[in-house]
């Protein structure tokens, strides 16, 4: 008895520890259609994010569930910046069961904003996966073909959906942290300095790994999430929000005014110093995955040309400081703050 107990332990502690699977709607790399139909004129006109509007889903050839629509966002949901804001729609659990949405009680849907800003929905889809290939501690993306129907009228646009956090945190064995504000002392200091060389690669200074703005949980821009194996760990940063980053280069983007640029394409290093000896870790790995994350841009057919090519620009000039130590020094390492 003894003996069978001792070979069952190792058994539980492997199931314990293996991270669970992705949910089946972001299984797939497959481009997914779908339909919804809802009061849009409405939605986009009043933008008030405490209000949901009812609204139908479809997709595949005869799947369907009621959904309710709400906005959010912040500096996309402004109309001067954008004709259609970000969504979020929120789904009955009860009604998923059995379906390709089973599990989801909610989805942040990024959209394009603009009927000429395609490509900034697709760039941002990408860095996910760029992300996704440095980091397991990452949000899921899925790529979404939609048509919105109003009253027989008929718009198509790209978008996508983004992994619900409880959902990430679930998979990954995380939860998230609700505090505003963590000392440098509570940081894990290792994914913090991938998050931070990953937001100069990209060009994004619009976010924060240990400070929320106003009342919101921490961080900006950043999900905070503690391993519920061991809550005395330090807390582990997930990155989200990429529009503003200088491989997009959206029209709408600016960069926070109180750092020394002017303009979202001109990187600002944002790491600790507290984490040079981790950094050194991850330019290494960053520099093994360089096909791996180009090859993104390079081989994607959704993106037009002029974009794939300034966004691959973007990146190589990124790998260039890498490659070069002075460079490297100078404009990563001896920036970082103290």
């Amino acid at each position: 008895m003894k003996a069978g107990i001792l070979i069952l332990i190792p058994i539980l502690l492997l199931i314990l520890t293996v991270s669970a699977a992705a949910d089946p709607l972001f299984e797939s790399n497959e481009p997914l259609r779908i339909t919804l139909t809802g009061p849009f004129k409405q939605v986009f006109r009043e933008r008030d994010r405490e209000k949901r509007y009812p609204a139908m889903m479809q997709w595949g050839e005869s799947s369907e569930l009621p959904v309710s629509l709400q906005v959010r966002g912040h500096n996309r949901l402004k109309k001067d910046t954008c004709s259609y804001p970000p969504l979020k729609l929120h789904l009955d659990k009860e009604n998923t069961k059995g379906s390709l949405f089973r599990k989801q009680s909610e989805l942040k849907m990024v959209v394009a904003c603009k009927k000429s800003y395609f490509d900034y929905v697709r760039m941002e889809y990408l860095v996910y996966k760029m992300y996704a290939l440095l980091s397991e501690n990452h949000f899921k993306v899925r790529w979404l073909d939609i048509t919105y129907i109003e009253k027989g009228k008929q718009r198509q646009a790209p978008g996508f959906f983004i992994e619900q956090k409880k959902r990430m945190g679930k998979r990954l064995g995380l939860t998230q942290v609700h505090k505003n504000g963590i000392p440098i002392s509570q940081l894990d200091l290792h994914y913090a300095a991938t998050v931070d060389l990953f937001q100069f690669m990209i060009g994004n200074t619009d976010y924060s790994n240990l400070q929320a703005r106003a009342d919101a949980d921490c961080c900006h821009n950043i999900k905070l999430m503690a391993r519920i194996e061991d809550e005395s760990a330090n807390y582990v940063p997930v990155p989200y929000d990429f529009d503003n980053s200088g491989i997009i280069n959206a029209r709408y983007a600016i960069p926070p005014a109180f750092l020394p640029i002017s303009k979202v394409t001109q990187r600002k290093y944002r790491g600790l110093c507290v984490a040079n000896k981790q950094l050194a870790d991850s330019i290494l790995a960053f520099r093994k995955l360089e096909n791996e994350i180009t090859d993104l841009v390079r081989t994607d057919t959704v993106l037009k040309d002029r974009m794939r090519k300034r966004s691959l620009k973007y990146l190589v000039s990124f790998y260039d400081i890498l490659k070069n130590p002075k460079k490297q020094d100078r404009i990563i390492t001896n920036a970082c703050r103290s």
